[in-house]
């Protein structure tokens, strides 16, 4: 916290401290404590946390709730199984209105959200590909891993979690790509 103080310090004698009126970064407990030292020294100088950071960490949070983790893997598994055979991705990219599953990335925590959005979008090509004979005469289709997939899919309770997760965190995930965006100032769309 004292080295990130010297080096927001410097900076504000740098610029100015009449040409900075606020702070924004990530919230770990140094930069907070930081933040107010900051505040101590130029009393017209706030802090506050990065939204975007906040959000995430919100999103984090709700991702590893059990039940919700438990949904993302089994969705994984879907995307998985379909990614690493091109026999079964072939099929599907043959499809009309085929478009790439998002896919979850380390990242991003909202990745995990639109990733069960985007699979439940994809929900009739799913079906689709495992009552296909393509599939249920292929051998993929007799082993361990193709047989768990085919009954996630068939599941509908999987496919009514995904539609509810999804629509749940919705105006979370809209909201963080609001402040989250380059494109212009949020602070005014978002009060």
């Amino acid at each position: 916290a004292k080295t990130l103080w010297n080096l927001f310090c410097e900076v504000i004698q740098w610029v100015g401290a009449e040409n900075v009126v606020h702070i924004v970064t990530n919230n770990a407990a140094n930069y907070v404590v930081a933040g107010r030292l900051i505040h101590e020294k130029y009393g017209t100088i706030f802090w506050s946390p990065c939204a975007a950071h906040c959000l995430n960490l919100l999103l984090k949070d709700v991702a590893n709730l059990p039940y919700v983790a438990n949904l993302a893997s089994k969705a994984s598994k879907i995307i998985i199984f379909v990614y690493n055979h091109m026999v079964l991705l072939s099929w599907l990219r043959k499809r009309e209105g085929w478009k790439q599953v998002v896919r979850p990335r380390g990242t991003r925590f909202a990745t995990t959200f639109i990733t069960l959005e985007s699979i439940y979008d994809h929900k009739q090509d799913f079906q689709a590909l495992v009552v296909h004979k393509h599939f249920t005469s292929h051998k993929l289709s007799k082993t361990v891993v193709g047989q768990t997939v085919s009954a996630t899919i068939f599941d509908q309770n999987f496919w009514n979690d995904c539609f509810v997760i999804a629509k749940l965190v919705a105006p979370i995930i809209c909201l963080l790509q609001n402040v989250d965006g380059d494109e212009k100032p949020s602070l005014g769309s978002v009060y």
